[in-house]
This record gives structure tokens, sequence and C-alpha cells, in this order.
């Protein structure tokens, strides 16, 4: 506070500020911790601002699913080429529980959004996987029928 001549509000939002950036941790009654910030938690910061841009941009929602499908498209292959057995054996599970889920839209929606997520984990890339999950939750905010298309009965 001496070496900036600020006083304790302003440490206390500088801290909050830089603990919702992901760099560090502030528990009740401890000091704050440095942590390296993940791929998960870059993409929790920017959730507010992109379902916001979203919310107000007339053609977001389409870009987004452009975005998805462009990724998804991709990811498909690196994880077709990276997956061990038993994440194949995994992602067969997952489709099983969206066929089940079918009638039952809310089920449907999370047994659609865990079987592309299970994909995006497949391909090993700790990029992709958190990015795919933050579009599938941008996605589910708006509207079920978005997160979800119709594949082939089966």
């Amino acid at each position: 506070m001496a070496q900036y001549g600020v006083g304790c509000p302003a440490i206390r939002e500088a801290m909050l500020s830089i603990q919702q950036m992901g760099l560090i941790r502030i528990a009740h009654g401890e000091r704050a911790r440095v942590i390296n910030p993940t791929p998960d938690a870059i993409i929790d910061q920017i959730s507010s601002a992109t379902v916001m841009m979203l919310a107000i941009n007339r053609n977001g929602l389409d870009d987004l699913k452009d975005a998805r499908l462009l990724v998804e498209t991709g990811l498909v292959h690196l994880a077709t080429r990276r997956a061990a057995a038993a994440s194949r054996w995994s992602l067969a599970d997952a489709q099983r529980a969206l066929r089940e889920a079918r009638g039952d839209e809310a089920r449907f929606v999370a047994c659609d959004m865990a079987f592309h997520a299970r994909i995006a984990e497949m391909s090993g890339n700790q990029l992709v996987a958190p990015t795919v999950r933050g579009m599938l939750e941008w996605l589910s905010r708006f509207k079920v029928e978005m997160v979800r298309a119709e594949g082939p009965s089966g």
C-alpha cells in the first residue's frame, strides 16, 4: 500500500481482479498464493464476456456454431489418431447414454455435451478440450436445440 500510495480497498480490488484472471488463489484467513493458469481457468475468464457478446451480437450464435463445427471436425480427426482403446470404450459408453436419453431433452443435452467433451479429451490436446467444453456451455445457455444436432437414427 505504501509503495503505490493506495489504501486497503484498492489492494483488495486488485487482488480480486488478479484472482479472477486465474493467477492467484485467495482463501479466507490465508495469504494469496500464486498459481499457474490452466486452460480451463482461461476459458472461465472469458465465459461471461463471451455469453454477453453472443446475446447482443445478431450473428454471434451462428458464428459460434460455425466455429464449433470447424473445431470439432478437426478434433474428430485428431482424436481418432490419438485415442487409446480405453478412450474408445468410454466414447462408446457416452454414445450409448446419448441414445438412451432420446425423448428427455435435458438429459439428451447433458449427454450430448459429455459425448462431445469426451471426443475433445481423446484428442490429448490440453487447449482444445477446455475450449470445446466452453463452446458447448456457451451454446447451452441460449437454447437447448442449439446444442443438439439431429444425427442418423440408430
